[in-house]
């Protein structure tokens, strides 16, 4: 790889200017591409640390738990959007004045679901349940966006971030395991050798070290 970065630069600064090829050439657009990709050599901080490789694996393991819990919100967005759509969005002129307001917010399932996304961030949804409660009791506006916010904003959060722990703590594990396997190895190999040392040295083969052996051996 850094064989590739030299040949690149050496190409850019040295060859291409020879022969007439300019920096704004689609050439040279390309070596300055392809010098880009050097960051890459980042990736080896994961192979110098380990907490970094150990949060790089946790990472990969809890994307597709993170996925699904966003097919979950998006299901159950799309199911109340066209709720909203149909009691709101078409009823908008129950709001008077403030119908474009209504329209804005629930006047097709599109809008009605980029409003519920906007209230899963905290966002304008207090100015939301204000508008709505100038029509319907406060009583079941509030709880309904309390409900709401609890289940898909809150419960989603903590789900999310125990998957990322659960994934971490799992990664851990891992590595802690492989580092174990590879003491493991170690000892076997040590063994392994200190055997055959011995083996060798027992030059009459009875299982036992003699001391005429043994300075037979450090002699030699």
């Amino acid at each position: 790889f850094d064989a590739l970065l030299v040949l690149v630069m050496v190409l850019e600064m040295v060859v291409f200017p020879l022969a007439g090829t300019t920096q704004k050439s689609f050439v040279g657009s390309m070596l300055r591409l392809l010098r880009m990709t050097r960051i890459l050599r980042l990736i080896r901080l994961f192979h110098m640390f380990s907490m970094l490789g150990v949060i790089l694996a946790a990472f990969g393991k809890s994307v597709r738990i993170v996925m699904w819990v966003g097919v979950v919100i998006v299901m159950v967005d799309y199911i109340l959007a066209i709720i909203l759509t149909q009691g709101l969005g078409h009823h908008a002129d129950l709001w008077g004045d403030d119908a474009g307001k209504i329209q804005n917010w629930f006047g097709s399932i599109s809008t009605s679901m980029v409003s519920l996304f906007k209230w899963q961030t905290l966002a304008e949804w207090i100015d939301v349940a204000n508008e709505l409660s100038t029509v319907f009791p406060p009583g079941l506006v509030w709880p309904s966006f309390m409900l709401y916010l609890l289940a898909v904003s809150y419960s989603m959060t903590a789900l999310i971030t125990g998957s990322v722990c659960e994934a971490l703590s799992a990664a851990r594990h891992d590595e802690a395991r492989l580092k174990e396997e590879e003491v493991a190895e170690s000892w076997q190999g040590l063994c392994k050798s200190l055997q055959e040392i011995f083996e060798a040295i027992d030059t009459n083969g009875n299982g036992e070290i003699s001391r005429e052996e043994l300075r037979s051996a450090l002699a030699d």
